[in-house]
């Protein structure tokens, strides 16, 4: 893949949310080599590949110069190439004809140029094109593609792990809660149901029968207290 071949350099580190955006298509894009490109088409033919693939013939002596040195703020410079990849001619002259944007750190810059970007994302791909996809944050190095070590992305994906983990946890115990209302709930519905049976609110005002229980034990004692033969 060409992005594991690719990776930003640290002092522009600034950079590295704004240029995985812009080179995430090519990243994710695979260099082939001119002797293996007859079995490689053939396989990407005759396999269903469930999926969008992309990728680079790459023939001897196909690296072509830059017609121009790159500006200062190209984004190409502020990239770096594995040093032990054979294909690092034709990376260099790639970016370099599709690639030079221009790094505005200021919007009247960017408004200014013809290619250029911003540390935010936006993209101006010529006079009119202007491009910012906010799908996903920046910063969200779970889905950073550059560079030739994975540590920092396995570190990132370690930390959303545990983060699902925890609201995991939290959403079970909030489910039980629930469970819990909806028996509740269920058996309070079953005792409103059950009053269906009654056709008369003297069936069910309990409190005058009650007090009638009352007077009558008052007056049974009453009764035994003041007769000798019943007491």
């Amino acid at each position: 893949f060409v992005g594991e071949l690719i990776g930003v350099r640290e002092a522009d580190r600034d950079w590295e949310g704004a240029i995985e955006r812009v080179l995430r298509s090519l990243a994710l894009s695979i260099l082939v080599p001119d002797r293996l490109y007859p079995a490689a088409s053939l396989w990407v033919d005759q396999n269903a590949l469930k999926g969008r693939l992309v990728y680079f013939r790459i023939r001897p002596g196909q690296e072509v110069p830059a017609s121009a040195p790159l500006p200062p703020d190209s984004l190409v410079r502020k990239l770096e190439i594995h040093p032990q990849t054979p294909h690092a001619g034709w990376i260099a002259a790639h970016l370099a004809a599709r690639f030079d944007y221009a790094c505005c750190r200021d919007l009247e810059s960017f408004r200014r140029e013809v290619r250029a970007l911003t540390r935010a994302g936006q993209v101006k791909g010529g006079t009119e094109k202007h491009e910012k996809d906010d799908r996903y944050r920046i910063d969200d190095r779970t889905r950073y593609v550059l560079g030739w070590s994975n540590k920092e992305k396995i570190r990132a994906l370690e930390r959303e792990i545990e983060a699902l983990d925890a609201q995991l946890r939290q959403e079970e115990k909030e489910r039980r809660a629930l469970e819990k209302e909806a028996q509740a709930l269920s058996a309070r519905i079953g005792t409103l149901a059950r009053l269906s049976e009654f056709r008369e609110f003297r069936d069910l005002d309990w409190r005058e029968v009650a007090l009638e229980i009352d007077r009558y034990l008052a007056e049974k004692k009453e009764l035994e207290e003041g007769s000798d033969i019943l007491r």
